[in-house]
């Protein structure tokens, strides 16, 4: 991989469109990043019926909710590279489900970079519908930053 120069002024643009454009499972997802900064991301998750998880309640699956979380904690920690040289991989996850996040509903996903101490970096995700006040499960991950392989 090559370094790309003027990452620092262009990596939030490019870490945009790798989310919604160069991940396979996040195209089927349908994530939009609707903001993106250093240390923080904000997703949007449209509602598919192939989410649905509890068939008697129409509710999400926890696992679609646990794969979008992981990748807006890792994008979170992913904004705050100092270069495209390095990659963010995931240690460890923390979910706690608070109640159902109901079908025909969008799901919106806020990472924040909670901690950065050498490779290690953890995110918190709060995963919402509706509003803020509508959360739907917490969840801390643990990532470690290491060198991209050539």
């Amino acid at each position: 991989m090559e370094l790309i120069t003027d990452w620092a002024e262009k990596k939030h643009i490019m870490l945009k469109y790798a989310i919604e454009k160069l991940m396979p499972a996040n195209q089927i997802f349908g994530i939009k990043v609707l903001e993106i900064n250093n240390g923080y991301v904000f997703l949007e998750i449209p509602f598919k019926n192939e989410f649905v998880g509890d068939l008697f309640n129409g509710l999400w699956h926890g696992g679609i909710l646990a794969s979008v979380a992981d990748t807006a904690g890792g994008f979170a920690v992913g904004s705050m590279l100092e270069s495209n040289l390095y990659r963010v991989n995931t240690l460890e996850m923390t979910i706690r489900y608070l109640k159902g996040s109901r079908k025909d509903k969008t799901v919106f996903a806020e990472a924040n970079v909670t901690l950065w101490e050498d490779k290690i970096a953890k995110s918190h995700i709060v995963l919402f519908q509706d509003d803020r006040e509508n959360t739907v499960c917490e969840i801390d991950c643990s990532y470690i930053v290491l060198p991209t392989k050539k």
